[in-house]
Order: C-alpha cells, then structure tokens, then sequence
C-alpha cells in the first residue's frame, strides 16, 4: 500500500515567507499613503489663495456666523416693535361699547292704543342695538406722546447704526487678517528659504571643519546663524498658523474641510 507522508515547512521558512510578505505589502502601503497624500493641504508650504475662499467670499460667511451680529439683528428688531407698541399706546385710551336686547318698545297703555289689543301688541316685540365708543386721555399724555415716540424712534435708529457698524467692524476684520496672511506666508516662505540655504551651508561647513579647512570659530559663527535662522522660520510659522486660525474662527469655514482633510 502506497503511502504519502506530509511534511511540514521548518519554523524559519514560515517566518521566512512572512517577512517576505511584509516587504512586499510595504511599497503597497506607501503607494496609497502618496496617493492619499495629493488631497493634502499644507498651509506652510502651498500658496494660500489657492486653497481658501476668495475674500467677499469670507467677508459674506463671517458677516453670517458673527455671534455679535446677531445680536445687533435682535437690536434692530427690538427696536423696531417698541416704536411700533408706543405709536399705538393710543388705541389702550379708546374703548368701545354697545348692547343688543329683544324686547318691547314701551308699555302697553289701552288709552293710548286704542286700537290694538294686548295680544296685538305681544306680537310687536323686536331687536333694539346699541354701540358707542369712549376717548379717554389725560393732559400727560397728551403733552408727552410725542417725546416718548421720538425716544422710541431713535433707540431704533441707533440700533440700526450699530448693526452697520457691526458689519464694517467685521469687513475690516476680515480684509486685514487675509491680507495679513498673504503676508505672513510670504515672509514664512522666505525665512524657509533662508533655513534650507543654511542647512546647506552647515552640511559643507562641517565637512570642511572635519578635513580641517575651517576654523573652529568660523564653525561657531555658522552654527549661530544657522540657529538664529530655524529661530525665525519658527516664529514666523506660528505667527502665519495664528493668523490662519483666527480666520477660520471669524468666518466659520474650516479651510481644510474644504480641501479634502479631516
């Protein structure tokens, strides 16, 4: 009888075939971490107009997501029905009033009807209606109407003034803070320059300062320059990220949102 024997991989070649797969599913990975990495927007190194809004665009969705100015609508508004209450206080001075009855004219008197019985005169009961209206004013009110309309009026109109200044507060807000990010990425994309170039210079400068070809004060030199440039690139970072902050929270956009980034 033929008999077939099984046998088993050794432990190394198992671990062997695994480290294989796991080299090979690397490039896979990284592939699809590039691939994901096109929808990437980077505010430090990419231009910022590019990516975000243009500025009515801005001005338009902070001008709606201002907290403040919907208060100043509420203003406005409140405002308004207070003026409208007090132009019609008068109507709280006039009443109206009025009756309606079914009944007889009079009494009935066989003197002076003579011609018609009491069973006649029964049957002649009819509707009587009566309606009247009643002004009453007090000489205050009169002589003070006028000042409280006025009083009520110009809270109104101030309100509305605040609103448009609201809104101009905003606009400027919003002008300043994207022209001063156009800026601040300019003067980021500078200092970053300047750090690269450094870098360079630091890599040949220690090479010459290995093979004796620079002097250990010329090394110390560049190694403040080169610190006192990462220093800038630093500060003008977070100045540019402050600025793009503060301009996603007055606006309500989330700009990398916009731009495919969770």
């Amino acid at each position: 009888m033929f008999k077939m024997k099984l046998k088993y991989a050794p432990l190394h070649t198992l671990l062997l075939i695994f480290f294989i797969f796991i080299l090979g599913i690397q490039p896979l990975m990284a592939q699809q971490e590039d691939a994901d990495t096109n929808f990437v927007f980077n505010p430090i190194v990419e231009d910022i107009t590019d990516r975000i809004p243009p500025l009515q665009t801005l001005i338009d969705s902070a001008l709606q997501y201002s907290p403040l100015l919907r208060q100043r609508d509420a203003s406005v508004d409140l405002g308004k029905y207070n003026f409208l209450t007090q132009k019609r206080q008068l109507l709280n001075n006039i009443a109206l009033n009025g009756s309606v009855s079914y009944g007889y004219s009079g009494v009935y008197s066989s003197s002076e009807n003579p011609n018609i019985t009491a069973d006649q005169y029964l049957l002649k009961a009819d509707w009587r209606y009566s309606i009247g209206a009643t002004l009453r004013l007090s000489v205050y009110d009169l002589l003070n109407r006028s000042n409280l309309l006025n009083v009520t009026k110009k809270n109104w109109e101030i309100a509305v003034s605040q609103r448009e200044e609201q809104i101009f507060a905003i606009r400027k807000e919003v002008t300043f803070m994207y022209n001063d990010l156009l800026l601040k990425q300019k003067l980021l994309k500078i200092a970053s320059d300047n750090m690269l170039t450094s870098k360079m210079r630091m890599v040949m400068a220690e090479k010459k300062f290995i093979n004796n070809q620079l002097s250990l004060e010329e090394m110390s030199r560049l190694m403040e320059y080169n610190s006192s440039v990462q220093m800038e690139y630093e500060t003008r970072k977070n100045d540019f990220m402050n600025t793009y902050t503060l301009l996603e929270l007055t606006t309500g956009i989330k700009f990398n949102a916009l731009n495919k980034i969770d």
